[in-house]
């Protein structure tokens, strides 16, 4: 009893969200979320500690993965468990920081509700921790990708019974509907794939830069425009689609939005077929082009205040070979991590972003493999974060927790 009710006492001072609409953000600010590789991939080894290291601050949120049902994959530990789920437990990094979890359905029609019923469970657990929990469900279902992709008529009854089933056993979890942006060369549309505003909590995109449309495959290296992100959510240029989700989902419902994924990618080299590498010009230069992207929106005070119903964002902090190119998509190391900080900086200054809170937490293991087990940890607060109340739906949810 007492170990939950400290929890709900610090988590009525250290919150980052407000009440309203599920983990809504205050009036004018913006969450600054990681999605950081910890595997041992060249981009590997992260963890939430270090990301806060070299932010200066403690980040918002952090964004992980997970299939339904879980597939064990031992190539991602330490970030899943045996069993596939998220090991939670490195998130317990001893700040309120938002989970923001992506989870990939292994198909359209082997996702029971048993699976979804465990996957409220635990988020469930994370919320018990004052934790606000964002669910990101069959993201880039517009695509061709992904197997659920490319189905709209199958999509929709199981984005609405999984809507369904986690806001009744979790109904403090915000359930994120999250397209791949249509571009003006695609033929991913949008509105195929929407449920309906009362099964969505936020809406958000994957979005990133990697070039010109007119310069696919992207083997070249070039500045993004001043203004390529309300291309893309906005119909603003010819980089986007005919058609502005955020005017069609965001405004036209209220609903928050969130870039889910995103960055700049820098590309490094051609892998040819025989394994060899054939190096592409750095054209800009690394750090001209990664700041020229995100110059265009988050460190862009005309993009934020013509776009207030952006909320939240998550810097995609991988390297990968993707296409036959080397592409280092990574804002957070160098070069680029000093102007970077220096952009979030002023962010700060202007009283823009949301930061993580230090809490002591009392944390439950997550791992499948062994007992529950409580532990405490700090961390120092990098940053004065404004001190705002946990929605109404979190606060109900350990009112219970606390009087069990």
């Amino acid at each position: 009893m007492r170990r939950h009710f400290l929890a709900l006492t610090l988590t009525l001072t250290v919150a980052v969200f407000v009440a309203g609409i599920k983990n809504q953000v205050s009036d004018g600010k913006i969450v600054f979320g990681v999605w950081f590789d910890g595997t041992t991939d060249i981009s590997g080894n992260d963890t939430t500690a270090r990301v806060n290291d070299r932010l200066g601050f403690n980040a918002g949120a952090f964004h992980s993965w997970q299939m339904i049902p879980p597939l064990p994959a031992p190539q991602f530990a330490p970030l899943q468990n045996a069993d596939g789920t998220v090991n939670f437990d490195l998130y317990n990094e001893g700040t309120n920081a938002a989970v923001f979890l992506t989870v990939y359905p292994q198909g359209l029609y082997n996702v029971t509700d048993t699976d979804i019923l465990n996957l409220a469970a635990q988020c469930n657990k994370i919320s018990a921790l004052g934790r606000n929990v964002f669910v990101r469900f069959a993201p880039e279902m517009n695509g061709d990708w992904f197997v659920y992709g490319n189905n709209a008529t199958a999509f929709i009854p199981l984005w609405k019974n999984f809507y369904t089933l986690m806001s009744n056993n979790a109904p403090q979890v915000a359930i994120v509907w999250s397209p791949n942006y249509n571009g003006p060369d695609s033929n991913e549309p949008y509105d195929p794939y929407w449920p309906g505003a009362a099964y969505v909590d936020w809406v958000g995109l994957s979005l990133y830069w990697k070039g010109f449309v007119a310069d696919w495959p992207w083997q070249v290296n070039k500045a993004a425009p001043s203004n390529y992100v309300a291309q893309i959510i906005d119909a603003q240029g010819p980089e986007g689609g005919s058609v502005s989700f955020y005017k069609t989902y965001a405004v036209a419902y209220n609903k928050p939005f969130v870039i889910s994924e995103t960055g700049a990618a820098f590309n490094e080299n051609i892998v040819n077929t025989n394994g060899s590498l054939t190096p592409i010009s750095p054209g800009p230069g690394h750090v001209n082009l990664t700041m020229s992207f995100w110059d265009s929106f988050l460190f862009n005070q005309e993009f934020l205040t013509t776009y207030p119903l952006f909320k939240m964002v998550f810097s995609f902090e991988l390297y990968k070979v993707e296409d036959s190119v080397q592409r280092d998509f990574r804002a957070l190391t160098d070069p680029t991590l000093s102007p970077f900080v220096a952009g979030l900086q002023t962010l700060d200054n202007m009283g823009l972003i949301s930061w993580a809170n230090s809490a002591v937490q009392s944390s439950e293991t997550t791992t499948s493999t062994s007992t529950a087990s409580t532990q405490s940890s700090t961390s120092s607060q990098k940053s004065t974060a404004n001190m705002i109340q946990l929605p109404i739906y979190t606060l109900l949810f350990m009112l219970v927790v606390m009087l069990k």
